[in-house]
């Protein structure tokens, strides 16, 4: 179109004729990591499995278990070492910094068996390794700070809770009344309110998200075993009950269930609420085959099931087809789901809002720049509501916030404004002010 050859309709329907393919590299490299820790895993298994190897690894390690826990410890160091050395060089190079944090990991649990083997008395008391593991990997994981060996933390304290109590109770059935799925409901109880302490913590925020999904995973798989055992440790036991005795524990696990989605909807919190809502569904159709099964003739059985994940599949299809980023050529272009909702407060309290309701996923920091919607409300009213609108395409924007606000973004409202160079800036009120930039200039501006 510069040089004169073709006319601007036709250069339009042109570029509307052909549609660029993406690839999800960020997912390539994650896979392609966790493929190579697997195959170094395998590929010391198999050297081990050797037996010429494994009598040269037997002629170099024929030391005492303490040497052994000094040499596999100074392993850990020097990669915890390199990966802290790899986040301060390249940060953004995430999922190999973590690969690097993971085999620290390993070479950590191998120190702590070695230091168990060297101090062991004939206790048995091997859960306070496993403690030990969780304090090593917790104090790790705070410090550099990594999300993977803090993860690492909390499932080896998981693994400290089960083993522990069980040690206590001689490894019977029940510790202080209580058998393992309800002692792990209460562990995972206090996991998920502990969690709150890192959303205070500015500077640790970000483990907020792990350590809470994984007290919500001990609480709700452990809820769900109940509902279906009971509390009961034995098995002829648990036979000669009626289902119909536990319904309680169902109970409680469907309204855990819904707190949870309140929770989430209430706060804006996808994990909450996609939790809750999981479990709902589980719970219910937990119920379905227990109350159903052995009276409902199997067609009628699996038909009912049919219809019932036919309607759901239809409203996830209607809702996930609510959003869409309008273009200016009028086409609407879908690739995800991210929800939105107005902030409010001071700039810190905004620009905090928004990284918490858009935290990534992945192990790397927060970023400085975060998506947004771009495109101040048109609304009359800038009072602080909820606006949750679905999209599922969206431009990468940055955020500037000067003074108090309270206000959200929408791509969708007024299409038909348009700004020229794809930048909006909005002011309400005393000294407030945004700006929002579009990464992409197919999006001709905003509402």
């Amino acid at each position: 179109m510069e040089e004169k050859l073709l006319s601007r309709e036709q250069g339009q329907r042109l570029l509307e004729s052909y549609e660029v393919a993406e690839f999800d590299w960020k997912r390539l490299a994650r896979y392609s990591f966790w493929t190579a820790i697997i195959c170094i895993i395998i590929a010391v298994g198999a050297a081990i499995a050797d037996d010429f190897i494994r009598q040269l690894l037997a002629q170099l390690f024929n030391a005492p278990d303490s040497v052994k826990c000094l040499i596999t410890a100074g392993i850990a160091a020097i990669f915890y070492y390199f990966g802290v050395q790899r986040i301060a060089e390249s940060p953004e190079k995430v999922y190999s910094n973590e690969a690097i944090f993971f085999l620290g990991v390993l070479a950590t649990a191998g120190s702590v068996a070695f230091f168990g083997r060297a101090i062991d008395m004939g206790s048995g008391h091997f859960s306070l390794l496993i403690l030990l593991a969780a304090l090593i990997y917790g104090g790790l994981g705070l410090w550099f700070p990594s999300k993977l060996v803090w993860l690492f933390s909390l499932l080896s304290l998981t693994s400290w809770m089960g083993t522990e109590t069980g040690y206590m109770s001689g490894w019977g059935a029940y510790y202080l009344g209580m058998n393992y799925p309800l002692r792990f409901v209460l562990f995972g109880l206090v996991l998920t309110v502990c969690s709150g302490v890192f959303s205070r913590w500015p500077a640790r925020r970000e483990f907020t998200v792990s350590t809470r999904a994984m007290g919500l995973l001990n609480l709700f798989i452990a809820l769900w075993i109940m509902s279906i055992f009971g509390n009961y440790g034995d098995i002829d036991q648990w036979l000669k009950v009626k289902q119909i005795e536990l319904f309680h524990w169902s109970l409680v696990f469907g309204i855990a269930a819904i707190a949870s989605i309140y929770h989430g909807m209430k706060e804006d919190d996808g994990m909450t609420r996609g939790f809750g809502v999981t479990f709902l569904f589980i719970n219910l159709y937990t119920r379905f085959f227990e109350y159903f099964w052995d009276s409902t003739h199997k067609a009628i059985f699996f038909a009912i099931l049919a219809l019932s994940f036919w309607y759901l599949g239809s409203r996830a299809e209607k809702i996930w087809n609510l959003g869409g980023l309008t273009r200016k050529d009028g086409t609407t272009a879908r690739h995800g789901t991210t929800r939105f909702e107005i902030f409010s407060g001071s700039p810190a309290t905004a620009t905090e809002t928004v990284r918490r309701r858009l935290r990534p996923t992945s192990f790397d920091e927060e970023p400085e720049s975060v998506p947004v919607i771009g495109g101040a409300h048109s609304h009359s009213s800038w009072r602080s509501r909820s606006l949750r609108k679905t999209i599922d395409s969206m431009s990468r924007c940055s955020i500037t916030v000067s003074s108090n606000i309270s206000f959200a973004w929408d791509w969708t409202s007024s299409p038909g404004v348009a700004s020229q160079n794809n930048r909006a800036t909005g002011t309400r009120g005393s000294g407030v002010k945004t700006t929002a930039t579009s990464a992409d200039p197919a999006f001709d501006g905003i509402g």
